[in-house]
């Protein structure tokens, strides 16, 4: 794929603007051809050129941004802060590329370069302590929407120096509002791209990128459903490019093709992602493309110098978000079947029998295979010294756990207590039970995934947490233990009726409850519910703990709490 970053965002370059940076494979000279085309068909119109475009050269776009751009330190800063926290995780950008296009002033010439830059810069100001970052919560809605932390919060610095954990700087402060962090550049790129981008126009690679630095930011804030639009327009760009096929790439590896397979894979994962949160439908089929994962060479060892080869026993960091891809095809395939919306239509004649255990059983394979895969140094261990290998595994622990929690959540069967008055008339006959203890399973996860959380946040580190993933580990895994509670809560309020009653059956209340309580006293029965019960308000409450933690720098946790 080839990109020509020197005339790209110049829609008078007639050449730019019929091709964008659509990749051409090398092939036969197309000279000839090319003397035959009438160009009143082959290239823009100008009406079509001033569509979505107020102004056309690059020097009018650069003077816009002038006022937008942070000052260099803050610039610096940021940078840093967003290869740290956000590329380690989501690997989009190449380091050394961008650090280069940003020595070189092109964000003065280009201006989806520029955009890509103030969204670089709002993302990453997510961790920064600067109250230059800071944003005018006026400006959003006419209001501000979310409250101040409460004092003595989770990680709260006692000393008079600066905390480790930004969200916690000077958190008695109202009149600092930590979640407005990267707002102005995040507007500030929103209008550059209203004014200059041109639908017309054929995708840039600087444009998906900035598509999906837009969605990465809009994930933390509570227009977070518009994210999953921005990536699905992004995915739509990259398509167009061509992004999505393995023959348009070249052989050899180069710094270019590998940007594209990062921003198309990121682009893949955001729309998997948030889809299922949002209970939508992935935007892209796995049939419908064949590109390669990213290569699981770190930046440093890009280009020739190098030979594109990650050095023995260096484990890449890139590994994980390879790991992630595959975990997420899981995801895509399990949206597309348990939760299709026509069910009838997706297995008429192609599955004998209940189709629900037969593909749970497909998808327990795929899971199985997928954790023996998972390569040594991203295998969980709260023994980890290294603090990216560490957060990694920690992420990808969690989002195993949520995968299997999407897979049997909707096959756990109503309380068998619970009244007949509060089941779903939807579902006013039960269905005939799966072959798989679907609320055993989904307990045991969301307690395994609770552990994991538990030890992230006593760490008190952002260095040790990937925030989004850690926000939907412990809001999810809430939920499903709210929900274990109120049923042992049940339970044990008619078991306490049988025993006034003087009659109460034993083995099935033990059965039904999921307890294994040696003997048949009925003290010992009701003390195990207690027990159990306790167990699980600890956990309940240590999740909300650690939404608390977050909550004053990531706007769309105010809701969940």
């Amino acid at each position: 794929m080839k990109m020509d970053i020197e005339n790209q965002g110049d829609p008078d370059n007639d050449e730019v603007s019929s091709t964008g940076s659509k990749s051409k494979m090398k092939g036969p000279d197309n000279s000839r051809v090319a003397m035959t085309r009438r160009p009143q068909f082959w290239q823009p119109l100008r009406w079509e050129l001033g569509i979505g475009n107020g102004t056309s050269s690059p020097q009018a776009i650069s003077s816009a941004l002038v006022k937008g751009f942070p000052p260099e330190d803050l610039c610096n800063l940021l940078i840093d802060l967003y290869f740290t926290h956000s590329n380690t995780y989501f690997p989009l950008l190449h380091r050394p590329t961008f650090q280069k296009h940003w020595e070189d002033k092109l964000h003065e010439t280009n201006f989806w370069f520029a955009a890509s830059c103030l969204m670089l810069f709002a993302v990453g100001s997510r961790w920064c302590t600067d109250e230059r970052v800071l944003g005018d919560p006026k400006n959003r809605d006419g209001a501000d929407h979310t409250p101040s932390p409460p004092s003595g919060q989770p990680g709260e610095s006692k000393d008079e120096g600066p905390s480790e954990n930004p969200a916690t700087e000077n958190p008695d402060s109202p009149e600092k509002k930590w979640w407005t962090a990267g707002l102005p550049f995040f507007d500030t790129a929103r209008d550059v791209i209203q004014s200059n981008a041109n639908p017309i126009h054929g995708a840039s690679l600087f444009e998906v990128q900035t598509l999906a630095l837009i969605g990465t930011f809009l994930r933390g804030t509570k227009a977070f459903p518009a994210a999953w639009l921005v990536v699905s327009t992004g995915l739509r760009r990259a398509i167009d490019a061509g992004a999505h096929r393995k023959q348009i790439y070249r052989g050899s590896p180069n710094i270019e093709d590998e940007l594209w397979k990062r921003a198309f894979w990121n682009l893949v994962v955001f729309d998997r992602i948030g889809g299922v949160i949002l209970g939508r439908s992935v935007g892209i089929g796995e049939e419908d493309f064949d590109v390669d994962l990213p290569s699981e060479v770190d930046d440093a060892y890009w280009e020739e110098a190098h030979g594109w080869k990650q050095p023995i026993n260096v484990p890449s960091t890139i590994s994980a978000f390879n790991q992630l891809i595959k975990l997420t095809q899981i995801v895509a395939f399990t949206s597309r079947t348990i939760y299709a919306i026509n069910k009838t239509k997706l297995f008429s004649g192609l599955i004998k029998g209940d189709w629900r255990n037969e593909v749970i059983s497909q998808l327990n394979t795929a899971l199985e295979e997928w954790a023996q895969g998972v390569p040594t140094h991203l295998k969980w261990s709260e023994n980890m010294s290294d603090p990216v290998f560490y957060s990694q595994s920690a992420m990808l622990s969690n989002t195993y756990h949520l995968t299997r929690l999407l897979i049997y959540r909707p096959f756990i069967p109503p309380p068998p207590l619970l009244p007949q008055s509060l089941r779903d008339p939807a579902h006013a006959v039960s269905p005939a039970p799966i072959a798989f203890p679907s609320f055993a399973i989904c307990l045991s996860s969301a307690r395994d995934c609770t552990r994991t959380l538990e030890h992230q946040l006593r760490t008190q580190s952002w260095h040790m947490v990937h925030i989004p993933a850690f926000v939907n580990a412990a809001y999810t895994c809430a939920g499903l233990l709210l929900l274990a509670l109120w049923d042992l809560k049940g339970q044990q309020k008619t078991l306490a009726k049988f025993q006034d009653a003087g009659v109460v059956d034993i083995e099935a209340t033990r059965s039904t409850a999921g307890i294994d309580v040696e003997g048949g006293d009925i003290r010992t029965v009701l003390l195990s519910f207690k027990e159990k019960m306790e167990e699980l308000l600890a956990d309940i409450h240590l999740l909300i703990e650690a939404l608390e933690w977050v909550k004053p720098r990531w706007e769309f946790v105010g809701p969940m709490v």
